[in-house]
């Protein structure tokens, strides 16, 4: 191992909780000792029933997922693969994320799906999926089995019902005895809908019973005072949100279940997220695409705002957004969502980019500066662009990223927000990124109805160069004058400016879409004033 990547190591490690630690120690020498013992997982557990068909004739309408399944060519991702004849589970040429894809089963919530399509399609997972492939790890099992468990109660019970049970009951078994305490945050969320979900279909007070204990005590965690997901992609936020709602859906309709203790945490959590997502979300319905997040993944705010409708769920606790460390500010003209706080959670920021202090603008309803988006989870060079300072519209100093990001979801040192000062028309802040070189970058916000004023000061005791990055969406029109950067109906001021330069770069608004753009580096030294003046 190279001194750098030990660097990269230690520093990534010293942020993990001593729970992930061990566990991450116990399940490695547990799956040695299991290989040598020749342990394996039941394939299915018998004699277990499920909850009777009429009791759910009051499930509220859930969402559907969008159509990915056509004859037999699946899409996810913007990636398309067709499988004549047999479906090979363990497909794993377009990437893990997209294997995980396939092994989810949200495609049997689509509009059009049959109870016989959907039970042929589970019947060959049972069939012929490996054991110990990736679709056996405990976040798709637990996604896989809330998709099946709705499948179950909307089509009704048919002739498989009996074999979809025992293979259902044996992945919970697999899940009880393996959820992701390595991991934590929305990996172990969705471990615990997910039992909570088995726990209720199957009226099984052990499932029960450890969902409940999950998720007491990560929904506290997780959900922040303010209403926001603590991993900060909003993204993520929007999934967890509808899988929130989709077990209130379901407690609300058994009286009498062994995890109906958990609605009246459910629905408070749900309103908070609710709340925060009103805020974060632009007037065109549409989110920021901040830290890890992509379009045409999870429900949409207006879709999980409708559903949390039908449950009599409503937004509370919408009055500011704080703790997540965003700030919102709209006028007649624009709409700025603004990133004045840390990349995430030390132990569990896989999800984070080195944007801090980072901005996207909304310009008459249109998009005008963009956050680049996320297009890959590979660890590949796209994703450590992504993931990148010079992805996202902040200042680097010296070319070097505020928090170190490598690999695909690891950070070792990070960049940490400090000062931050709000006013009646101003929000400021600093942060610790670039303290390893010496040097503290301050940004400050100034906003009126007709303008956007951005200072950006660099202090440091050696003269470092400094670049203050604008990412614009690829409809915008730009040119570089003497006076600026004229883009569409805007005028871009840029007092201090050692020099102006448009570069390409590619918008990901989606997961596999790359959209050439332009985005204007401009190059500083000590104090920087970008004006953004709308006509």
């Amino acid at each position: 191992m190279r001194l750098r990547d030990l660097r990269l190591y230690c520093y990534t490690l010293r942020y993990l909780k001593p729970k992930q630690v061990l566990f991450r120690l116990y399940y490695l020498m547990r799956r040695r000792w299991r290989r040598l013992s020749g342990f394996r997982y039941s394939a299915a557990v018998s004699g277990r029933v499920a909850v009777p068909a009429d009791a759910t004739r009051h499930l509220a309408p859930f969402i559907p997922s969008r159509i990915c399944l056509q004859g037999d060519t699946f899409t996810f991702l913007n990636l398309t693969r067709a499988f004549p004849g047999k479906i090979d589970w363990e497909f794993a040429e377009f990437g893990k994320l997209w294997q995980y894809n396939l092994s989810y089963f949200d495609y049997l919530l689509q509009p059009g799906m049959t109870r016989e399509h959907g039970e042929a399609l589970i019947r060959s997972f049972i069939e012929d999926a490996e054991s110990d492939g990736a679709a056996y790890e405990p976040y798709p099992v637990s996604l896989r089995a809330i998709h099946w468990i709705k499948f179950l109660l909307t089509a009704g019970g048919g002739a498989d019902a009996a074999e979809i049970n025992a293979a259902l009951m044996a992945q919970y078994e697999r899940l009880l005895d393996h959820p992701e305490y390595h991991l934590l945050g929305n990996h172990l969320l969705e471990n615990g809908f997910s039992l909570l979900f088995g726990g209720v279909y199957f009226d099984d007070e052990c499932l029960c019973r450890k969902a409940s204990k999950i998720l007491q005590t990560e929904l506290h965690e997780q959900i922040l005072p303010d209403g926001g997901h603590f991993e900060r992609s909003p993204m993520y936020h929007q999934i967890l949100l509808g899988r929130m709602l989709d077990c209130i859906n379901l407690l609300k309709c058994f009286d009498h279940n062994p995890c109906l203790g958990m609605l009246p945490l459910l629905e408070e959590k749900a309103g908070g997220m609710l709340g925060w997502l009103g805020q974060m979300t632009f007037r065109d319905g549409s989110i920021p695409l901040v830290n890890d997040a992509a379009y045409g993944v999870a429900p949409t705010t207006g879709e999980l705002t409708a559903y949390a409708e039908r449950l009599g769920v409503g937004a509370v606790g919408a009055s500011r957004l704080r703790e997540s460390g965003y700030r919102k500010v709209s006028t007649g003209c624009y709409e700025a969502v603004l990133d004045v706080g840390d990349i995430g959670p030390d132990y569990i920021p896989g999800h984070a980019h080195a944007d801090t202090l980072n901005f996207e603008l909304r310009v008459g309803g249109k998009p005008l500066i963009v956050d680049t988006g996320t297009s890959t989870y590979e660890d590949n060079d796209v994703r450590r662009r992504q993931r990148s300072s010079k992805a996202h519209n902040t200042v680097m100093v010296a070319g070097l990223d505020q928090s170190e990001m490598w690999g695909s979801f690891r950070v070792a040192r990070r960049a940490y927000v400090k000062a931050v000062e709000e006013g009646k028309n101003f929000i400021a802040a600093s942060h610790t990124g670039y303290e390893r070189i010496g040097a503290t970058h301050r940004r400050r916000f100034e906003f009126n109805d007709r303008e956007i004023r951005i200072n950006d000061e660099v202090h440091s005791k050696k003269p470092y160069d400094c670049e203050a990055l604008l990412h614009f969406h690829p409809d915008v029109r730009l040119q570089v004058s003497l006076e600026g950067i004229l883009a569409d109906d805007c005028k871009i001021i840029c007092d201090g400016a050692a020099r102006i330069e448009l570069q390409n770069y590619e918008y990901a608004p989606e997961f596999n879409r790359l959209i050439p753009a332009k985005m204007a580096v401009i190059r500083f030294r000590k104090k920087l004033e970008t004006v953004i003046r709308f006509s």
